[in-house]
């Protein structure tokens, strides 16, 4: 009797390493040719209740009994199915980033491009070419909205000059802001403002204390300083959702139940010139790149109606016209989502987020960027202190979604669930306490860096909702905030089509552990980062497609 251990492979790629032990077979000791054979008689019994041989590579060189024949056979049919899904899964994401670039086109912004792709590939739409022949049917099925419809129409008609009047902005008036000791400012959260989407719904859940009230009621009393009277408006235009279907502003709340609402501007909720600095990295005629300081919230949201970067940024756009002594300026930011809350705006940074923040000036440039975004053609990377020892290299290819139970936090969710999210995560530093890491996100979905750190088991530090809160307390002299940072983003120009590579210094929170983590002196933290990022990095950066 003898044993021996064997090792399978495919293609250079461990497969399995199993003992290899004798097999009698009519009366006869297996000769050490059929041993292979022989355990492979085993796996394929076990197969069916046993996932990690579902990849395993299977054949056969004798005769076997018919019965074990036929198990065979079926686990190979079955290893060709999960081959051929996965290359089906693989043209089906091709299919939904083609649907979504020419939906981002016509100025569909890029969350609900993306969602309506998906719907789209679901019901059997192969290419571009298809969404001129969509029917009633597959519209309502993927509830497309109503002016999003008449953008699908007017696109593949020769009537251009319709397609830009309908997405041209609105003309507006835009009322001034009044002072902020007129308003009555909401409490600001310890992270976020008040949860919202990617395309600037926001969501509540309604708690025992406003079950039984009317819709616009509770909207004022969770939205403060906006009144009854404009969220009845927003309920006559379809823009609140009760569970997902359009309510009226008398319907009573349940307690438990969801409401959504998208906002707009109105003379009660405008957004007016502030003025803020801002570290401007690369601006030109139709784009601007600037360093977004922590605390910062990108655009007006409840709780954060002034301050914001769209305010300072309004009032640099101002500057610039009083400079080249336009008296009576026209010029004003680009509109491309119509709601007057978000003009200039392609992407965001959470409040705390540090970094890269990149705005259009003109409407060109916005649905430029935009589609660059939605097509996932901007490469973004991150810098994040956590704690623990990061492996070297990870890819987190989880999908994220809004959290079964609070409604406040994003959640890795099952595959079926959620939304596609990945990131790669690389190990810059460590001193076996903290880690400086590189983070290359593939999509942008909301908190995702945070969430998926903290899925590998080591959040960012500082998070207060994400985070550990053992490690928070310990650093908190250090971790005022959650130590992320925007580091670096490269794009095509949206207009001029040159490759722009932007890059923020990091602040002195995240430089100082990291420098700290990478043993150098504070001054040459940042050529030590660019070496690392140079060196661990560049085959991703070169194979991207932008």
């Amino acid at each position: 009797m003898w044993a021996k251990k064997k090792t399978y492979s495919r293609g250079g790629q461990l497969v399995l390493t199993a003992l290899v032990i004798p097999v009698c077979y009519k009366g006869k000791t297996a000769a050490p040719s059929h041993m292979r054979d022989a355990l492979l008689v085993l796996l394929v019994w076990l197969a069916p209740s046993c996932a990690p041989w579902q990849g395993a590579f299977v054949r056969t060189h004798v005769h076997l009994p018919v019965s074990t024949t036929a198990r065979a056979r079926l686990f190979l049919n079955d290893a060709a199915k999960r081959k051929k899904d996965r290359q089906t899964l693989r043209a089906q994401r091709r299919i939904v980033r083609e649907l979504a670039s020419a939906l981002g086109r016509l100025q569909i912004r890029g969350s609900m491009a993306v969602e309506y792709a998906e719907c789209l590939c679901d019901c059997g739409v192969q290419s571009a070419d298809e969404l001129r022949t969509l029917s009633k049917e597959v519209l309502d099925q993927c509830a497309v909205r109503r002016t999003h419809r008449a953008r699908l129409k007017v696109a593949w008609t020769s009537d251009l000059e319709a397609l830009n009047n309908m997405l041209r902005p609105p003309d507006r008036v835009m009322p001034t802001v009044p002072e902020v000791d007129d308003l009555v400012q909401a409490p600001a959260s310890p992270s976020d403002p008040q949860p919202e989407t990617e395309g600037g719904i926001h969501e509540f859940e309604i708690d025992a204390a406003l079950a039984g009230s009317r819709v616009d009621a509770a909207l004022a009393t969770l939205m403060q300083p906006l009144s009854r009277s404009y969220f009845g408006s927003l309920c006559g235009d379809g823009l609140v959702a009760l569970d997902g279907t359009p309510v009226k502003k008398s319907a009573k709340l349940d307690e438990g139940s969801h409401l959504k609402v998208q906002l707009r501007a109105a003379p009660e909720l405008s957004v007016g010139a502030e003025q803020i600095p801002l570290a401007v990295l690369h601006e030109d005629s139709q784009m601007i790149a600037v360093n977004k300081a922590p605390g910062m919230v990108v655009h007006p949201a409840p709780g954060h109606w002034t301050g914001t970067f769209v305010n300072a940024l309004m009032h640099r756009l101002q500057e610039e016209q009083q400079e080249q002594q336009q008296l009576n300026p026209v010029m004003e930011l680009p509109d491309a989502f119509g709601d007057g809350l978000r003009p200039g705006v392609v992407h965001r940074l959470d409040r705390f987020t540090s970094g890269v923040l990149l705005a259009a000036k003109s409407l060109k440039a916005q649905r430029g960027l935009l589609d660059a975004f939605a097509s996932r053609r901007v490469w973004k990377l991150y810098l994040a202190v956590c704690p623990g020892l990061l492996s070297p290299r990870s890819v987190v290819d989880e999908n994220i979604g809004r959290h079964p139970r609070d409604r406040l936090k994003m959640a890795v969710r099952p595959k079926g669930e959620g939304r596609e999210a990945i990131s790669v995560i690389y190990r810059l530093a460590s001193d076996g306490r903290l880690s400086l890491a590189a983070v290359l996100i593939r999509t942008g979905r909301t908190h995702q860096i945070r969430v998926h750190m903290k899925h590998l088991r080591t959040p960012v530090l500082g998070d207060p909702v994400y985070g550990d809160t053992n490690w928070n307390r310990k650093e908190a002299a250090r971790a005022e905030r959650p130590l992320l940072h925007a580091l670096q983003v490269r794009l095509n120009h949206p207009v001029t089509r040159e490759l722009l590579c932007v890059t923020a210094p990091p602040p002195d929170d995240v430089a100082t552990i990291g420098a700290k983590l990478a043993g150098v002196p504070l001054g040459e933290f940042l050529p030590w980062l660019e070496a690392q990022i140079e060196r661990q990095l560049r085959y991703s950066i070169d194979s991207f497609e932008f």
